[in-house]
């Protein structure tokens, strides 16, 4: 009997170092996890703070040059924090996880961090694509709204142009002939073709 106790104490003196170093890997995982965990809470935060700030984007404006401006650096700023951002994200998409198949909480708390992740990159997605779309359609803008606001500029004067005229035609029946009404209207129809075709 004394014998086997001897064996017995032997063999467990031997899982004693494999038992210290299961815990040490055990407390190793534990706090591996917890530090991915809150990556994922700050990249989490992120995402709702990003979008909150699309949310309150005004859509592009057409008729103030300065406030596209603004518009535009409020968008490249905001294409910067996507940017700085984005070194966590690819550290998410190298994730290894470790799994403790002998327990049932680590599976669990795999799928729920995979459930995670497939969540968080699909919003990282929409925000992206959002983005890029939004800033080439400033940078489209940008070019195009001078433009328009330079013809809308000649179509007001026009319009005040003719405005005037027609109330000097109606301030004055008498005064004018027939043949300069004619002459006035054809040279409206004129005006008019001309700037429809612009």
């Amino acid at each position: 009997m004394l014998n086997k106790l001897r064996m017995l104490s032997g063999s467990c003196n031997k899982c004693v170092p494999i038992l210290h170093l299961n815990d040490y890997f055990f407390r190793i995982h534990e706090k591996l996890m917890s530090q991915q965990l809150a990556e994922l809470e700050a990249l989490k935060e992120f995402l709702t703070g990003t979008e909150d700030r699309i949310s309150q984007m005004k859509p592009p404006s057409l008729h103030d040059l300065e406030a596209l401006g603004s518009q535009i650096q409020e968008q490249q700023k905001l294409h910067e924090d996507i940017l700085k951002q984005q070194e966590r994200v690819v550290a998410f998409s190298n994730l290894v996880v470790v799994v403790d198949e002998s327990n049932p909480e680590g599976n669990s708390e795999f799928a729920n961090m995979e459930d995670q992740l497939s969540a968080l990159s699909e919003r990282w997605s929409h925000i992206c694509t959002w983005t890029e779309k939004r800033g080439k359609n400033l940078v489209q803008m940008k070019t195009v709204v001078p433009e328009f606001l330079s013809k809308q500029a000649e179509l007001e004067e026009w319009l005040q142009t003719q405005e005037k005229k027609l109330k000097e035609v109606e301030a004055n029946p008498n005064e004018t002939c027939e043949e300069s009404l004619m002459e006035r209207f054809e040279k409206l129809q004129v005006s008019s073709c001309l700037l429809s075709a612009s």
